[in-house]
């Protein structure tokens, strides 16, 4: 199938043409053009939202039948943007929020006010979509892996920075033979082993293998996803780091740390959120068989209370 600027010949003259009519110097991204990607570099003036802004702006293969993707790699928006790719959100997520005779030009002259305003916490922006932005829903993670929290866990208290997790939990292997954590918190714990939260008993069957591990509070969500990195952070910020010892499974350690931070858990609402993220020791076989490090994050999956 032709790229659709070949298909639509017109249509890419119109969307060049707008975005100078509205002042936003242009500059095709020439890498991604030899991928078969068109993607523009653009500069957007002051006078659209106080500054000069630059932005990246990728067509989709179906364009314009779909949105594109704008991006403020320079920007870190308290809402409205992806903390780790940088992509803005410019419209509500259902595909009829596009129209397909907008131009990008238009969507960003239209929008991009509003998405700044909002961020900033302006009461008076509308139609602001009552949807809660949880940052956890961001992160990659390593499916089918999981890690099972209580969805009636309550917010931990401020005062408490670091403590102790409970698990169960089992270690299943993918056809290629990676293992796949799959666990559940029973227990929340301080540092001197007074339980903060518990799940309700409902499922507390559904691992039989238990290990402990540690947990630290950071004071925002962390902007990487690479899991040697999260580790660090881990490290830096617990004052017990050396109390989080890999615990011997079949076939080798395993490692997890939980890393809570603040994240809306409704609209404007802020609650926890929760990663995990775990590494797994291979033992070798001989001593001439090098040991595998086998690692990944889990986001938390929370299970709702039910209602009795």
């Amino acid at each position: 199938m032709l790229p659709w600027w070949e298909r639509f010949p017109t249509r890419l003259k119109t969307e060049l043409a707008a975005l100078d009519d509205a002042g936003i110097a242009h500059k095709r991204n020439e890498n991604a053009f030899h991928r078969g990607l068109l993607c523009l570099d653009l500069t957007v003036p002051p006078e659209l939202v106080g500054e000069v802004v630059q932005l990246e702006v990728a067509f989709p293969d179906l364009y314009p039948y779909f949105r594109p993707e704008v991006s403020a790699p320079t920007w870190d928006l308290r809402h409205h943007q992806n903390p780790l790719g940088k992509n803005l959100c410019l419209l509500a997520r259902p595909t009829e929020s596009w129209d397909s005779n907008w131009t990008a030009a238009e969507l960003i002259v239209s929008q991009l006010p509003l998405v700044v305003r909002a961020a900033a916490g302006a009461a008076d922006v509308a139609p602001e979509v009552p949807q809660a932005e949880p940052v956890t829903e961001y992160y990659p993670y390593f499916y089918p892996a999981s890690v099972l929290l209580d969805g009636a866990l309550k917010l931990l208290p401020k005062e408490v920075d670091s403590g102790f997790l409970s698990l169960r939990y089992e270690l299943r292997r993918t056809s290629h033979g990676e293992p796949i954590l799959r666990a559940l918190i029973d227990d929340v714990y301080t540092n001197d082993h007074r339980i903060l939260a518990s799940n309700d008993g409902a499922v507390k069957g559904l691992y039989s293998t238990t290990g402990t591990a540690r947990w630290v509070r950071l004071e925002a969500p962390p902007r990487i996803s690479d899991v040697a990195e999260l580790f660090q952070i881990a490290r830096d910020q617990d004052p017990y780091r050396e109390g989080n010892l890999p615990w011997k499974t079949p076939g080798g350690e395993l490692q997890i740390w939980g890393l809570v931070f603040p994240s809306e858990i409704g609209h404007r609402r802020e609650g926890h959120g929760w990663l995990f993220p775990y590494k797994f020791d291979s033992i070798p076989q001989s001593s001439s068989q090098p040991s595998q490090v086998k690692q990944g994050t889990v986001r938390q999956k929370k299970r709702k209370k039910r209602s009795r």
